[in-house]
């Protein structure tokens, strides 16, 4: 009863959605009858005698803790920690107690076992297509929009990068267009992902991090999404991603898609706490044994392209228009490529353990120390490897929807959300600036048919893709959108794209120098960064790429003008904004995996 007591308390604490108290009160109050009608009858002898105690035991601590610690509370996770408890109640109801006793129990036990062993089925969503409907005909181009999270376009070889690290991409980009001089719209996944699915800037959709959400606002309701349009003009809309920190539904991205695909991979133990088992235990190994298939919290490339690939079969026995969104993030730190990528580079040092990754980053992010030349070189080594791999998983993906019939009436739009830092400035990761190794992104599009590759050096924003979607679908977006359409003539000259970077709370904490808000201009070939604390940088990047000479004293009339630029952008934020997000304590968890929290 004590047991029974201190479980209910935690999960009444734990949850603030009433039902769910409700429901964790009633579980351990039942449970804690059960106990003392056991103990009351002869002091628990026939009770002992007909569950065992270590069953019993094990049955309520167990299962209670994993309901307590359940991953976000969905029903397909609190299902699979119940599968998951009635296999060890099982197991141990047949190995418990005397054996001439165990008749009722061995066929209880089977039963459990049964279902436990459905523990082992994957948990995807349920995937039901229809047919076209609406005011579109079959012969409407389908959309695939890709993002590759954290690839900087420096490191990809279809922007010149010495590493052969994206050739499917290069032969792809043969038959497409590559826009070289792409901004995101931010240094983190939240806020470039709403501005991809809105096409506004972070200032106006208002999804992101900062002061009063440190963990992030969710995108409000009242916007328009890409999903939301299509869908109510007849496409089916789906989501398949890897990324289960900003693109969880807590964070109201799912806005319009029919299916919706995101989570993390199955892990040993998955389903039992993360600090109670899994993650002492997984530190331990990862010390001593290759640490990738052991901590990886996130579905890496190959495991995406399979649910990726049963939505097109699935699309293509329908018939109808679809609108695929694709999410990897193998790019994403600690970087875990498989072999052969892990070593394809040169730099990769085998002794390099999960744990030193998490350490350096902190300590470089603090300011305690600078990263060394071969910690740098290895990091990168890991980086390239990763966009390797998930190139080569592209590459996989498209072959498999020529086969299906599928590629060449589809519009196929590969971006990123954000770059990343190695050491530039005392920077390791992203979200913390927003200088161009953390902004400058990727821009591929292949227009549907489209036979003969082209460059464009103009610049051009995320916020762009949504409203090329509309022109080459020849459907109407909503009013407002801060985007263009790429496949409308206009004059580039003196057009501005912005970007931001706003402080998260991992950031904030570990140095003051995070703790200011940051915007970024870029109008051909200026940049000009502000910061709420003063900061004024101005940049000349077609000679100085790297920004390494700041030339605001130098240039009076083009700093003014640009700052006029981005004064003027601030009017233009809305008050709309959705709520602050507060994480269960298990996406904390995934969270602090990452370097998000500390």
């Amino acid at each position: 009863m004590t047991v029974g007591l201190a479980v209910s308390v935690n999960l009444a604490l734990r949850y603030d959605n009433g039902w769910l108290r409700v429901a964790a009160l009633v579980i351990c109050i039942v449970s804690g009858f059960v106990v003392a009608l056991g103990v009351a009858v002869g002091h628990g002898a026939w009770f002992w005698k007909r569950m065992g105690h270590w069953t019993f035991s094990v049955f309520l601590i167990g299962f209670l803790w994993t309901l307590v610690n359940t991953n976000d509370l969905s029903f397909s996770e609190l299902l699979a920690g119940v599968r998951l408890w009635l296999a060890v109640l099982g197991v141990l109801g047949l190995l418990g107690g005397r054996v001439r006793r165990l008749e009722w129990q061995t066929l209880g036990g089977v039963l459990a076992l049964v279902l436990g062993g459905t523990a082992l089925i994957d948990g995807a969503p349920r995937l039901q297509v229809g047919g076209a409907q609406g005011n579109v005909s079959r012969g409407v181009p389908n959309v695939l929009l890709i993002t590759l999270c954290t690839v900087r376009a420096d490191h990809m070889s279809v922007y010149g990068y010495p590493r052969r690290t994206t050739p499917h991409l290069e032969r792809l980009a043969a038959e497409a267009t590559v826009y070289r001089q792409s901004v995101a719209a931010g240094n983190m996944t939240l806020i470039s992902h709403a501005s991809l699915f809105t096409g506004l800037y972070g200032f106006e959709h208002g999804a992101h991090c900062g002061l009063g959400a440190p963990h992030g606002r969710s995108l409000d309701e009242r916007y328009d999404t890409l999903a939301e349009v299509l869908r109510k003009n007849g496409y089916f809309t789906a989501a398949v991603g890897a990324n289960t920190w900003f693109l969880i539904r807590k964070y109201n991205l799912q806005q319009g898609f029919e299916y919706y695909d995101v989570r993390g991979s199955k892990l040993y133990l998955q389903e039992l706490p993360r600090y109670v088992v899994r993650c002492r235990f997984g530190e331990l190994l990862g010390d001593r044994l290759p640490y990738r298939d052991l901590q990886r919290w996130t579905r890496d490339a190959g495991e995406i392209n399979r649910e990726v690939l049963k939505v097109l079969e699935g699309v293509r026995a329908s018939g109808g228009p679809f609108f695929l969104f694709v999410n990897y993030v193998d790019a994403h730190g600690p970087y875990l490529p498989p072999e052969p990528f892990r070593s394809m580079f040169a730099g990769y040092d085998r002794s390099f353990r999960l744990s030193d990754y998490y350490r350096l980053w902190r300590e470089v992010l603090t300011q305690r120390r600078q990263i060394s030349y071969q910690e740098r070189l290895h990091l990168i080594s890991q980086y390239d490897g990763a966009i390797a791999y998930v190139d080569h998983c592209l590459g996989r993906l498209f072959s498999e929807m020529k086969r299906m019939g599928l590629y060449d009436n589809t519009l196929v739009i590969i971006t990123s959300d954000h770059g990343e830092a190695f050491g530039e400035r005392g920077v390791i990761g992203h979200a913390s600036t927003v200088y161009q190794d953390q902004i400058r992104v990727p821009l591929v599009i292949r227009y549907p048919k489209q036979r003969v590759g082209s460059v464009v050096d103009e610049v051009t924003s995320g916020v762009d893709v949504f409203p090329t979607v509309m022109g080459v679908v020849r459907l109407r977006g909503p009013d407002g959108l801060a985007g263009r359409s790429l496949v409308e003539r206009w004059n580039a000259a003196g057009r501005a794209v912005f970007s931001e970077g706003l402080p998260g709370a991992v950031h904030a904490e570990m140095h003051r120098r995070f703790r200011e808000s940051l915007r970024a201009v870029v109008v051909g070939r200026w940049k000009l960064i502000m910061g709420s604390s003063g900061t004024r940088e101005l940049y000349d990047l077609s000679t100085d790429p790297d920004e390494t000479r700041n030339v605001y004293g130098a240039e009076p009339e083009v700093r003014a003008r640009l700052e006029r630029i981005l004064d003027a952008s601030r009017r233009e934020e809305r008050t709309n904004k959705g709520k602050p997000v507060k994480l269960h304590p298990e996406i904390l968890e995934r969270f602090r995996g990452l370097g998000y929290v500390q």
